[in-house]
């Protein structure tokens, strides 16, 4: 007759497929963000959050995996269930739950806190990927240091058009579109990535390293 699969179940049958090494093929911390779930094999922006801690992370805390899983109530409440199901099967596993500050209060803030999430001390992930201190190391990487006064003035440009289309002065999502267009014309930038979420995966995040003072603010925000 079929198996009831309980908790005891899938445990035992980790147990007998991999022996000692059931411990080891699953991280030893898993962190969900927000970002959609990709969708199939081609879908680029989907686990953009997640694609970009996981670049952002890896030299220092490269046993802990990132996964997407929706909007911030997804992520608060587990929608999915995705962290409930992955600890059931391994119980070694440590999860935290990570959500974008948005406009969120500090009292909304603090509730989130003591709910055990984590929440970013900025809007959101694309500003500390557009971070001043980012737009430098870019500049220089690509040989061209004394580019980083036109840089800087082309994000601050486009978050001021931005505000002038109705959103807020931190809004650095909505201005990431255009600063990149501006940022690829005006480095001479090819092959750093077809659009500005896998410029941003592929180019900016692994600029934010160890050492530098925006990887320093996002640690302490997600660990």
């Amino acid at each position: 007759e079929p198996v009831r699969p309980t908790r005891r179940f899938w445990s035992s049958t980790l147990d007998v497929a991999l022996g000692d090494m059931a411990g080891l093929v699953a991280p030893e911390h898993l962190v969900l963000c927000e970002g959609r779930p990709p969708k199939g094999a081609t879908d680029n922006k989907a686990a953009f959050d997640a694609a970009c801690y996981q670049t952002i992370f890896v030299s220092e805390f490269p046993n802990t995996d990132f996964v997407s899983v929706g909007n911030s109530d997804d992520v608060s409440n587990d929608r999915l269930e995705f962290g409930l199901t992955f600890q059931t099967l391994v119980t070694s596993t440590r999860l935290t739950r990570l959500v974008d500050r948005d406009t969120r209060s500090e009292l909304e803030v603090q509730e989130l806190h003591a709910a055990g999430i984590r929440v970013l001390s900025r809007r959101h992930l694309e500003a500390y990927l557009l971070d001043d201190e980012v737009m430098s190391l870019l500049c220089t990487a690509l040989g061209q240091p004394d580019k980083v006064p036109e840089a800087l003035t082309i994000k601050q440009e486009e978050l001021a058009a931005s505000v002038e289309r109705g959103n807020d002065p931190d809004d650095h999502k909505s201005a990431a579109g255009t600063v990149y267009v501006r940022l690829r014309k005006s480095l001479g930038i090819t092959g750093g990535g077809s659009t500005w979420h896998a410029f941003a995966r592929d180019t900016l995040a692994p600029l934010i390293k160890p050492g530098t003072a925006v990887y320093g603010v996002v640690r302490e925000d997600v660990f």
